[in-house]
């Protein structure tokens, strides 16, 4: 939610499955807007939602742990921007769903590519990786064919829809 708030300053509100990365992601897309943000708050709430959807109760007790973002703008986008950082915000939330959800599958593919490596500073190297100390954003395998490199397989992460999408440009 993009709204002005009561000092006339701008105020986005975002409640969002609790997951990880969403306040860096969130952050880097408005500060690669030229957004400044004076303040921010990040809780992390424990709630029970009803089918609807609905708020019906906050507590340690509840089972879902949802992520209350606001963020107060030192000004407020123009009325035609608003539209474009409300687009752009959700795509940026689409794409953390997308990264967070293939992350263990991600993981079991660095580790299992750890193991078949020959090389000591390779497999070191990935089972660092594996480690988690690296953040992993998408996986996919390729092959060159007739000197192009195409897309074999499907893709984790952010390379899911891309992977298919090179595949139906082949």
């Amino acid at each position: 939610h993009l709204s002005r708030s009561g000092g006339g300053q701008g105020l986005i509100e975002i409640v969002h499955p609790d997951m990880p990365f969403l306040l860096a992601s969130v952050s880097m897309a408005l500060a690669g807007r030229g957004i400044e943000v004076s303040r921010g708050a990040h809780p992390v709430m424990k709630v029970r939602r009803d089918a609807k959807g609905q708020l019906k109760g906050i507590g340690i007790g509840y089972p879902l742990g949802e992520s209350w973002m606001q963020f107060v703008l030192k000004t407020l986008p123009e009325n035609g921007q608003q539209e474009e950082l409300t687009q752009r915000l959700a795509s940026v939330l689409a794409k953390v769903r997308e990264v967070t959800g293939d992350w263990y599958a991600m993981r079991q593919k660095v580790f299992a590519c750890a193991g078949r490596q020959n090389a000591p500073e390779a497999k070191t190297f990935l089972e660092w990786i594996e480690g988690g100390h690296f953040t992993l954003m998408g996986h996919g395998r390729f092959s060159v064919r007739k000197g192009r490199l195409v897309p074999s397989g499907k893709g984790l992460g952010l390379l899911a829809r891309s992977m298919a999408e090179l595949g139906d440009a082949r």
